[in-house]
């Protein structure tokens, strides 16, 4: 089997998704765009929601597990009176209660006040596996769904508007990986005496972007292929909501992309416990996400995480190091399942493979994130 060659275009683009497709398919279409086989997502939006879908090109998207990690945001339009079996208004509806009386007070005393860890238990159709099966394939085979409850993070939450003639409400919610928007909106109709289920979906920000910095996508098709390639960040740009931002020489960087673990005499970004850093070199490029350890010396030592160089695949971590390229997606906000990464390698099966929740998508054959960001000096041996 020939080689495949390796990304030629690197970046990271964000996208307001719009209604009516999955994210596969803004994949696809960007993949298209490109002409590039490696194109994944951060963070799943389903067919009804629309918003920020962050997409990485080339060696961005082994930069996908820090990005998921950035504080999400979103609008939801709830309906009171009806739960659907997918808790929001393409599933069909299985509970039907009178709307209860709306005001903006009433609404705002039944949301949960954040910050918080609430226990949650998830839509019965999601992406959530048991033994290999995600639910949503059991639930078209007519099988029973019991999730036990899990905790999932809340950082705000705000009624935004009340239509209490039509029974709907309009909320913003900041949450961490893992909330089901969709869920909430069961719940609240159920703390309000009533039936509720999620109207309409928009994700705000996530992964480090605006909504209202980001390409509508028919805009973005439209655009010519010099001018596609002009609006990917460069990865440093686009980890710096996420990750401090720290430069190193080159020989340091030589060995952080060699895999190795070079000794520096200091390193800006010590806290409590390793934390991850972009390592660049001062002209920006990203070297490696790499973490420093303290050594009895004094010194420091950088061990790569994830490395990268232009033109050429992704350098693996330490050999001792767990791997993460298994893992099973963390879920999140949204209708099936928001949160996972999603990786396009053009013309092939869908399958596991190398960066975590990655998923092989069908596009056609073509040739080949909380702590703040901080830009420190050159640190050297």
């Amino acid at each position: 089997m020939a080689r495949r060659r390796p990304a030629a275009i690197h970046g990271v683009l964000a996208i307001d998704k719009p209604a009516g497709m999955t994210s596969r398919a803004v994949v696809n279409a960007v993949a298209r765009g490109l002409g590039e086989r490696r194109v994944g997502h951060c963070g799943t939006l389903d067919p009804m929601a629309t918003g920020v879908l962050v997409i990485g090109v080339g060696e961005a998207t082994s930069a996908m597990q820090w990005l998921m990690v950035a504080p999400k945001a979103y609008q939801a339009e709830l309906q009171f009176g009806a739960e659907t079996d997918t808790d929001d208004a393409d599933g069909t509806p299985t509970q039907l209660a009178p709307t209860p009386v709306l005001t903006a007070e009433s609404l705002a005393a039944a949301l949960p006040v954040g910050p918080i860890t609430l226990q949650q238990v998830p839509p019965a159709v999601s992406a959530l596996q048991r033994d290999g099966v995600r639910d949503y394939e059991r639930a078209r085979r007519g099988e029973l769904i019991v999730r036990p409850p899990r905790p999932v993070f809340l950082r705000s939450a705000e009624v935004l508007a009340v239509d209490a003639a039509a029974g709907t409400a309009t909320v913003r919610v900041e949450v961490g990986a893992g909330f089901y928007v969709r869920a909430l909106a069961r719940d609240l109709g159920r703390s309000l005496g009533s039936a509720a289920h999620l109207k309409a979906l928009r994700r705000v920000q996530g992964s480090g972007s605006d909504v209202d910095a980001c390409w509508p996508l028919a805009t973005w098709q439209a655009l010519s292929d010099e001018a596609k390639q002009a609006t990917l960040q460069p990865l440093a740009t686009a980890l710096a909501p996420v990750l401090a931002i720290c430069e190193v020489e080159p020989q340091v960087a030589r060995a952080l992309r060699r895999g190795q673990r070079p000794e520096v005499a200091a390193w800006p970004v010590l806290l409590d416990g390793p934390t991850p850093a972009l390592a660049v070199l001062a002209d920006g490029e990203a070297v490696a996400v790499v973490e420093a350890e303290v050594l009895p010396t004094g010194g420091v030592r950088l061990r790569t995480l994830r490395g990268f160089g232009v033109g050429a695949q992704a350098a693996p971590a330490d050999k001792d190091r767990e791997r993460t390229d298994d893992t099973e997606a963390a879920p999140d906000d949204g209708a099936l399942e928001d949160g996972g990464s999603a990786l396009a390698e053009v013309g092939a099966a869908p399958t596991g493979t190398g960066d975590p929740c990655v998923a092989m998508c069908d596009a056609p054959a073509v040739d080949d994130a909380f702590a703040g960001a901080a830009h420190v000096p050159a640190v050297s041996p």
